[in-house]
Parts: C-alpha cells; sequence; structure tokens
C-alpha cells in the first residue's frame, strides 16, 4: 500500500459512519487543533464554518454552540462539508440552524 492509499484510508476511518448523526459541542472544541469556529454567519439560520477535530463531521451530524445568554445554544445540523488535505484535520462546512 503506497502513502496515497494509506492516507486516504486512515481519512476514510476517522469519518463517522454514514448511518450515525454525531453531536458535537462547540464548547467542548476550543484548543489549539481542536476547535470549531463560526466563519461568517450567510443568514440568520445558516453559517459557514471552520474547524480543526480528530473525528471529522459529516452531512447530517449535529454542532452545538453556546450563546452569550446563559444556559441558551444554538443546533445546526451539517449540510455540507470540504476536507482539507493539509492539515488533515481541517474541514469547512455550511451548517444550518435546526428549531
Amino acid at each position: 500500500m503506497n502513502i496515497v492509499q494509506r492516507i486516504k484510508t486512515w481519512r476514510y476511518l476517522r469519518r463517522a459512519p454514514a448511518s450515525t448523526a454525531y453531536t458535537y459541542y462547540a464548547r467542548d472544541h476550543t484548543g489549539w487543533g481542536d476547535r470549531i469556529e463560526v466563519r461568517r454567519i450567510v443568514d440568520v439560520n445558516q453559517y459557514d464554518i471552520v474547524g480543526w477535530l480528530w473525528r471529522l463531521p459529516s452531512v447530517g451530524d449535529r454542532i452545538v454552540f453556546d450563546t452569550n445568554v446563559p444556559g441558551a445554544t444554538i443546533t445546526t445540523v451539517v449540510k455540507s462539508v470540504k476536507y482539507v488535505h493539509d492539515p488533515p484535520d481541517m474541514f469547512f462546512a455550511t451548517v444550518r440552524r435546526v428549531y
């Protein structure tokens, strides 16, 4: 197995199974190399995010963000995701708010 095949296999194993939706809490991912950030607010219900995570999100996964109001959160669902090859733990995604 050459290096390209190993990298593809490694990236595939890091993704969650397609049938299982996973929930990420942004407050738990705030350190260097383990972070989820909002890049742009497209409208009140859609956000563009960037992140660096060991377990990469897939379409359908949920990401929960805290707000400035104590106890209030915003739950979003990943609508599209683009994985980056360098660094391999980076991704860009579009998320939509769920009410």
